[in-house]
């Protein structure tokens, strides 16, 4: 049986890529948020009603509140774009489409090592985006959960010899996984799509420098 083919049989289609630093105004980005970051290490008007709320520093609800100073984003907006529009040439479109999108910066987040953020998805954007600009081994990586989270919670419990066996570490095997994370480093960003629950797990080592993130939306139009 030579004939044997392998069917991406509903997958998440994740891209990953690195955006040079030399290309945008890094150094006064990461410089921004930082100033804001010490003015107040908890700043979380998203979700800080709920009973157990995240912890850390983001803006999102919040970026007109002038205790800190706007972040201009400006020089990584073509970069951006470029990203977007290489990763829907990859996305099989009807022949009629053109493949036309706009998207927003909408947050920032700064972790130290007491930060993590809460289980979440942008259901409302056709895809989000994570751009790692301040980002160490040792920091958190995003934590992803299965879109069919529910009916693997008990994999490792009812397939527990299957499960055992099987290489934890391979993307390919994430179908089988509640939760993955993918390996991440400073400078990458990763385009998925807005469903996929994500979280930024509590540290388990202490932090040397904040971990910082920029979150996009971006959606076809």
């Amino acid at each position: 049986m030579n004939n044997i083919i392998k069917l991406p049989l509903f997958t998440t289609a994740v891209y990953q890529t690195k955006i040079d630093p030399k290309l945008y105004n890094k150094k006064k980005i990461v410089k921004t948020i930082l100033s804001n970051f010490k003015k107040n290490k908890v700043r979380n008007k998203w979700d800080n009603m709920n009973p157990a709320s995240s912890y850390l520093h983001h803006p999102l609800n919040d970026f007109d509140n002038k205790e800190f100073t706007k972040v201009d984003f400006s020089t990584l907006m073509p970069l951006y774009n470029s990203f977007f529009k290489t990763c829907l040439e990859d996305t099989p479109f009807q022949a009629s489409a053109d493949k036309r999108f706009e998207f927003e910066i909408v947050n920032y987040t700064v972790c130290d090592k007491e930060h993590f953020m809460r289980k979440h998805n942008h259901i409302t954007s056709d895809f989000s985006c994570i751009h790692y600009i301040n980002f160490e081994p040792y920091h958190s990586h995003t934590l992803f959960y299965n879109p069919g989270e529910y009916l693997l919670l008990h994999m490792k419990d009812i397939r527990k010899k299957f499960y055992n066996n099987l290489d934890h570490t391979k993307v390919s095997n994430s179908g089988y996984h509640q939760m993955f994370q993918l390996e991440t480093k400073e400078d990458d960003i990763m385009l998925f799509p807005g469903y996929l629950h994500h979280e930024i797990p509590l540290a388990k080592q202490i932090y040397k420098k904040p971990r910082i993130t920029i979150v996009i939306n971006m959606n076809v139009i």
